[in-house]
């Protein structure tokens, strides 16, 4: 069981407990709280909280630090 459930989540990409047990039911045709769900992921298999990163792909460091060394002091003196 532990192991289909792993396959079950993995396919589907499933990143929160919320999204994940209707996906269990629906597929593994077993009703299991959120609770089971979460001993499972971390008990059985070792999983841990993880949280993904919010932040652009398009982000540019440099262009950030030039922001902050010239544009910001200026905005800043502004006010």
């Amino acid at each position: 069981m532990v192991l289909a459930l792993l396959v079950v989540l993995l396919r589907a990409r499933i990143i929160s407990l919320a999204s994940g047990t209707p996906r269990i039911r629906g597929q593994l045709r077993v009703r299991l709280a959120r609770a089971s769900v979460w001993r499972l992921l971390t008990g059985r298999l070792g999983w841990s909280l993880q949280r993904p990163r919010r932040q652009a792909v398009e982000r540019d460091e440099s262009e950030i630090a030039r922001w902050v060394a010239h544009e910001w002091p200026r905005i800043k003196r502004g006010r």
